[in-house]
């Protein structure tokens, strides 16, 4: 994760984990808090192959609303 402050941007790489390749990013602001979460979908390998290991499927950025200041900043997966 990378914050960018000039562009309010929090830049974002997610990895696959077993057959689950990350697909959707859900972002939400509060006024203390910019919560990041990245949801995933089973993989086309997953109908039978064997899943691949864990590696970076899924790289780009959030627009904020407002900088990121002092927000704390959370993230998961699911």
């Amino acid at each position: 994760m990378r914050i960018d402050n000039e562009k309010n941007r929090i830049y974002i790489s997610a990895g696959s984990v077993g057959c689950l390749v990350p697909s959707v990013v859900h972002l939400q602001e509060t006024p203390t808090e910019i919560v990041i979460a990245v949801t995933g979908a089973p993989s086309s390998a997953s109908s039978g192959s064997p899943c691949t290991a864990q590696k970076v499927t899924l790289v780009g950025y959030v627009p904020l609303d407002s900088p990121v200041d002092g927000h704390r900043i959370v993230g998961n997966t699911a």
